[in-house]
């Protein structure tokens, strides 16, 4: 379920009009430096997938919240925990979270205009 949240949030073509960017970001942003590896590397996965959607042009300066939000969770304390995820019934290690941090706005930046 974990990836089809992240292949869903990377076909987006529109957003709502209600998309009220940083507003809408909060809580994926609370997550990239909180407690669990885990939630941090999933929110990582997801705004790094919205920010090269095509529906990121819609919000002007999105993609740059996008890639500041990962950024400074990188620079986080909690950057350095191991990840770990369920995968068909068995744990297997994502490596560091920041690994994941630092590939993610590659992905944002990637996007042509």
């Amino acid at each position: 379920m974990q990836q089809d949240a992240v292949a869903a949030a990377g076909r987006f073509r529109h957003l709502s009009r209600e998309f009220a960017g940083e507003e809408a970001l909060q809580s994926l942003a609370a997550a990239l430096t909180g407690s669990s590896g885990a939630t941090a590397y999933i929110a990582a996965r997801l705004l790094g997938a919205l920010g090269s959607s095509p529906a990121v042009i819609e919000v002007p300066g999105l993609r740059e919240e996008i890639a500041r939000l990962l950024s400074d969770a990188c620079r986080h304390p909690n950057a350095q925990q191991e990840v770990y995820l369920l995968d068909s019934g068995e744990i297997c290690s994502m490596g560091p979270l920041s690994q994941t941090l630092l590939t993610e706005p590659a992905r944002v930046w990637g996007l042509p205009e």
